[in-house]
């Protein structure tokens, strides 16, 4: 196949077939994988222009204001303030799980988070509702 009829292919494959973004791209790869290992031509100075397929956008699930309240309530113990914190400071299931308790400063109303997913150490505000429920604190 010409430079050509490669982009024409891959054109086709997001125009008429509607495939996602992903396979193009895979078999995009294959393609290039395929003359430069098998038949021993490089294709990377060719500067093959194809018509990318759309990625597509997933719209995200979030929970009403009701829907937040009936599962923190339905919750118990050391999970309740694992969720709460996720829930008011917006924390990963990972930077939940290795806080420690010194982590949480009462005094100044911050959360300390380190090494975070992005390696990078942070500081969050404590919600003050969280502080008000110290007695879930205090049963841990």
């Amino acid at each position: 196949m010409s430079k050509i009829q490669i982009e024409e292919f891959l054109t086709y494959l997001a125009v008429e077939k509607h495939v996602a973004a992903t396979t193009q791209n895979q078999t995009f790869s294959a393609i290039l994988f395929f003359y430069k290992e098998v038949l021993g031509v490089d294709l990377t100075n060719e500067n093959i222009q194809v018509l990318r397929a759309q990625e597509r956008k997933h719209m995200p699930v979030v929970l009403t204001k009701d829907e937040v309240k009936k599962v923190i309530e339905n919750i118990n113990g050391i999970y309740n303030l694992a969720v709460m914190l996720m829930y008011g400071c917006g924390l990963k299931m990972s930077e939940v799980l290795n806080l420690r308790i010194k982590d949480i400063d009462f005094g100044f109303n911050k959360v300390y988070i380190w090494d975070s997913k992005s390696l990078k150490d942070r500081t969050i505000p404590l919600p003050l509702k969280l502080k008000q429920n110290t007695n879930i604190l205090q049963n841990q």
